[in-house]
């Protein structure tokens, strides 16, 4: 018999289309639930597995890429006749006690001026699968940073849990080590405002009370209006 004790998920990420699923001979999914080639799904399946071979089967239903979640490839290449259609992704078996962890991620917030100091913001989903309560420890590292909390779950509960500065001072850190291309750490933009290049303008000519004069006077040149110019350097 399997031990009672562990817990079986069985982890689907992606389908195209759609895809009953089952697990030794039992339908744990439908096509309604399973469908997308960028879902995830995780099924507990604890109580349908054994000690020995288990068959996992899926039923996939046909591709239509005008109305189905679906994926393509190269976008000047002929469609397969299938369009794209089966498991895009790995499926995979996970075993755990009764307590799990999911989701665990990491964001960083970096002070892109000096790049002295970082923030780490650790996250997770801390889930009680048993039905009795309990307390379960969430540790680990990021880089450096140790990190660890006491959780306290009922049955069948979930919490995030969040791991940041000022609560965790672990996660901010001195002197990161910043990785990119050649030279971008050091790379700044500059700006820099100048006046337009001067003109030489034609002289005005001087004003007298005939018509041939005004006429040359409306058609001499006007300067145009000074602006500023912005030069940006990176």
């Amino acid at each position: 018999m399997a031990d009672p004790s562990r817990r079986t998920y069985l982890d689907v990420s992606g389908v195209v289309s759609a895809a009953d699923v089952y697990v030794n001979g039992v339908q744990v999914a439908t096509k309604e639930r399973i469908a997308g080639a960028y879902t995830q799904h995780e099924l507990d399946v604890t109580d349908l597995v054994r000690a020995g071979t288990n068959t996992v089967a899926f039923r996939v239903q046909p591709n239509d890429p005008r109305k189905n979640l679906t994926m393509g490839w190269i976008d000047w290449l002929q469609p397969p006749p299938d369009e794209n259609m089966g498991i895009v992704r790995d499926v995979l078996v996970r075993r755990g006690g009764p307590v799990a962890l999911r989701d665990a991620h990491v964001t960083t917030r970096l002070d892109t001026e000096s790049l002295a100091s970082a923030e780490l913001t650790v996250k997770a989903r801390v889930r009680n699968d048993s039905t009795a309560s309990v307390t379960a420890t969430v540790s680990g590292t990021a880089g450096p940073a140790a990190i660890s909390r006491t959780v306290s779950l009922a049955p069948h509960e979930t919490k995030a849990v969040t791991f940041a500065p000022p609560t965790s001072p672990s996660c901010d850190w001195t002197g990161p080590r910043c990785g990119g291309p050649p030279g971008w750490a050091t790379s700044r933009c500059t700006t820099s405002t100048s006046p337009p290049p001067s003109r030489a303008l034609p002289p005005t000519p001087p004003t007298t009370a005939s018509a041939s004069a005004m006429s040359r006077r409306r058609s001499t040149p006007t300067a145009p209006a000074s602006t500023a110019s912005t030069d940006v350097r990176c």
